[in-house]
């Protein structure tokens, strides 16, 4: 065997050696892939599992108490009297005095949601396109399950971000039985029909971890499996290499023969042998390049038309994919415009309501006053104060009513929005605050607040309604104070107005910023609950957020933010 030959045999065996390993590497490789395909769909079927079986408990115990007529529990803080629940015997009495009030299936349905909520982050909501109580509409995901169930889906679930963590989301829908219909009869719903459905949030961050975990010791067993592979590969060709080399040596010792023969026979007899001997090699060569070509030709051409399928499959899904995306903008342009005209015509309603009981309320007060100017000498003491309560009592129905004038003029106020000084306008309606309250000593601290961008006149309501709420909520607290700052995250500026008042319970937050939502009664501190939800709007109308912070007697924050104007940001 001659120099070249060894040369080409050698690296011929390496090659071997690599190719297989690639291909090992390429089959570990897969095995990993597939199995952590298996782990995400295991996990999110997990996450399904769990999801119905809430969904099922739920039934369960609806269908308890439906085939009960409801039951009835001791009137709590919690537990309230329910004012959708229009049946007589709603609220009775024990013989010891003791109040009770009937726990209808949706009522039980939303405390028992609550309570999973607070222990185990598991999210219920009970909801339906028509619902009795406005805390039950559905929102975006649940609208389209609920819509999809009247086209007779069954059940529709998928992984959401809630508040910035992702969630399983299971929604089934709720069947009219011969016991709901005691409640809802009136909206003209039949037993058998769909009222409504339950949706069921699974929180995916404990199953992810578990998942992880799986991933790491599935991806250590192959990466060791691999390692175990490759060194056997190693070790199992040192044999093939000690016959190579044996081979060599045992071609070596051939050759030094044949050269010995080749001396006898004759100097041109060997050059002849030499030439036919390579040219049936390189014929042979030849030969097993051109097979190996046609095969790899073959094969080529085979995948280039299967990657051509592919690629029309692709093709075709993608314009599917493109269909399906024009059909869903043109029917959620649609409900947008639906939106904008319900709110529309909503506050248009809220405006010629509250102005027309304006007229009556200032006839009430006004003959209440002649009442008293003209006949309060007649009248005995209990007389007078039911006089004094009925004018009371009219002027704050019309504060309520300018309060729902100012809400409802919101939607249709034009913005203007110009760079003023938030410092200035803060110390401006402290001032005038303090002339009205019946506190005047409360302390303000105006921290360094940088220039706000906005209607400046929309803008000094919120601030006047929180700067009241404060003076408010701090009377009877010893050296009540009011502290205004401002940090700048981003392209915003997030205000706050911070109090040592009465405080609040953060269980409670959500209901902060509703109409007509308190947490406090009239006797103790007076309000219309309207002046937060107007905040919410105003801020909400400048692309802000706003939310409230707070422990019962240790004080409240309220934060808001606004956009940062054009010279802030360059600046």
């Amino acid at each position: 065997m001659s120099d070249s030959e060894k040369i080409r045999a050698q690296p011929q065996l390496e090659r071997y050696v690599w190719v297989l390993a690639v291909v090992w590497t390429v089959v570990v490789a897969a095995s990993l892939g597939w199995n952590l395909v298996q782990i995400k769909h295991n996990t999110l079927e997990v996450a399904r599992i769990q999801a119905r079986a809430a969904f099922e408990k739920d039934v369960i115990y609806r269908r308890w108490n439906a085939e009960h007529g409801g039951v009835y529990a001791l009137v709590t803080e919690e537990t309230r009297p329910n004012p959708y629940l229009k049946v007589s015997e709603r609220d009775v009495m024990t013989p010891l005095r003791k109040p009770l009030t009937l726990i209808n299936p949706a009522y039980m349905t939303r405390q028992v949601h609550e309570l999973a909520e607070e222990k185990y982050g598991v999210r219920g909501h009970i909801t339906s396109l028509n619902p009795i109580r406005p805390d039950n509409a559905p929102g975006p995901w649940e609208t389209e399950a609920l819509q999809a169930f009247e086209r007779g889906k069954t059940e529709d679930s998928s992984v959401e971000k809630m508040e910035g963590e992702g969630y399983m989301r299971l929604m089934r829908p709720l069947i009219t039985e011969k016991g709901c219909l005691k409640c809802h009869a009136a909206q003209g719903y039949q037993e058998g029909d769909i009222r409504g459905g339950i949706s069921v949030s699974v929180p995916m961050e404990p199953l992810w971890a578990i998942a992880q975990r799986n991933i790491t010791i599935l991806a250590v067993g192959h990466i060791l499996l691999w390692l175990i592979g490759l060194g056997w590969l190693i070790l199992g060709t040192q044999p093939l290499r000690r016959s190579e080399r044996e081979r060599n040596r045992a071609e070596e010792e051939l050759k030094k023969h044949r050269e010995r023969l080749e001396e006898l026979v004759g100097e041109r007899t060997a050059k002849l042998r030499e030439e036919v001997t390579e040219r049936k090699r390189a014929q042979e060569e030849l030969a097993k390049h051109r097979d190996h070509l046609g095969k790899t030709v073959e094969e080529r051409t085979a995948e280039v038309a299967k990657r051509l399928s592919e690629v029309e499959q692709l093709n075709s899904a993608m314009a599917n994919v493109v269909e399906d995306l024009r059909a869903s903008k043109e029917t959620l342009e649609m409900t947008t415009r639906e939106l904008a005209d319900a709110n529309e015509e909503l506050e248009s309603f809220s405006y010629s309501v509250s102005h027309d009981l304006r007229a009556p309320l200032r006839a009430i007060d006004g003959f209440s006053k002649m009442l008293v100017e003209d006949y309060g000498d007649k009248l005995d003491e209990d007389g007078q104060h039911q006089l004094d309560v009925i004018r009371s009592s009219a002027r704050d129905m019309g504060q309520l009513i300018d309060d729902l004038l100012a809400f409802s003029r919101l939607g249709r106020k034009e913005m203007s929005r110009l760079e003023f000084d938030m410092a200035a306008l803060v110390r401006e309606v402290y001032k005038k605050l303090q002339l009205a309250e019946t506190q005047p000593t409360t302390r303000l601290d105006v921290k360094a607040l940088p220039r706000a961008f906005g209607d400046q006149a929309m803008i000094r309501e919120v601030v006047a309604n929180l700067l009241s709420n404060a003076f408010k909520f701090t009377t009877g607290t010893e050296d009540p104070s009011i502290v205004v700052g401002c940090t700048v995250e981003g392209n915003e500026n997030i205000y706050c107005v911070k109090d040592n008042g009465v405080g609040f319970d953060m269980k409670y937050k959500d209901k902060l910023f509703r109409v007509f939502q308190r947490l406090h009664s009239a006797e103790e501190f007076p309000g219309t609950g309207i002046g937060l939800a107007l905040v919410q709007r105003i801020v909400h109308r400048h692309g802000g957020r706003v939310w409230a912070e707070g422990k019962v007697n240790e004080g409240a924050s309220v934060y808001f933010t606004l956009p940062r104007g054009k010279e802030e940001e360059d600046a």
